[in-house]
């Protein structure tokens, strides 16, 4: 009867475990992936609120500024 036998050996010739099945590979790659569309969203997430307050302050300064050149000659008041 005839049996074949896999042994793994490193680079020196010493007996080594097998390498990672491709399974494993994959779902490690998968969780890598994964986490760092979670955290590139994250990160976005975040600054998004910063750069809406100073879009929105901004807004508001031009918006004040065209009130105070304007409504004075609406309502007949000086400013």
């Amino acid at each position: 009867m005839d049996s074949t036998v896999t042994i793994w050996i490193d680079k020196s010739g010493a007996v080594a475990s097998p390498p990672p099945d491709r399974h494993l590979i994959a779902g490690g790659v998968s969780i890598a992936v994964i986490t760092i569309c979670l955290v590139a969203s994250l990160l976005l997430l975040a600054s998004n609120a910063p750069a809406w307050r100073a879009l929105e302050r901004r807004r508001l300064a031009a918006w004040d500024a065209e009130w105070r050149a304007i409504g004075p000659l609406w309502s007949g008041h000086p400013s």
